[in-house]
C-alpha cells in the first residue's frame, strides 16, 4: 500500500469510528503533523520525540529496519524527518492493528 492510501485508510477509519484510544490519538497527531503543510520541522521533531518516549518497542523496531540509520536531528535532512513521521505513522497503526485483532479475534 503506497504512503496516500495508507494515510486515507487511516483517515477513513478514524471518521468512521468516533471515540479514539490513546494510541489513535497519537496515531492522528503524528498524521496532521505529517501533513502540515508548510512543513514545520521543530513541531515534527518534537512528534518524533514524543513517540519515541511513548512507544519504545516502536523506535526500536524503525532503528532495527533495514536501511535506517540512526542519527541526530542536527544531521537529518527535512526529508528524513519527514519520512521518521511517516515511519511512525505506519508501525503505530501495525500495533492499533494488533491490538485490536488481539481484543476481537476471529
Amino acid at each position: 500500500m503506497n504512503r496516500e492510501d495508507l494515510l486515507n485508510t487511516i483517515l477513513n477509519y478514524f471518521k468512521q469510528k468516533g471515540m479514539l484510544s490513546d494510541l489513535e490519538k497519537d496515531i492522528l497527531s503524528t498524521l496532521e503533523k505529517y501533513t502540515e503543510r508548510p512543513f514545520d520541522r521543530k513541531g515534527a521533531e518534537q512528534k518524533v520525540i514524543e513517540n519515541n518516549s511513548r512507544y519504545p518497542e516502536i523506535f526500536t523496531l524503525i532503528s532495527a529496519s533495514p536501511g535506517i540509520q540512526n542519527k541526530p536531528f542536527t544531521e537529518s535532512s527535512d526529508v528524513e524527518v519527514h519520512n521518521n513521521l511517516y515511519l511512525q505513522i505506519e508501525a503505530m497503526w501495525a500495533k492499533n492493528i494488533q491490538e485490536h485483532n488481539m481484543k476481537n479475534p476471529c
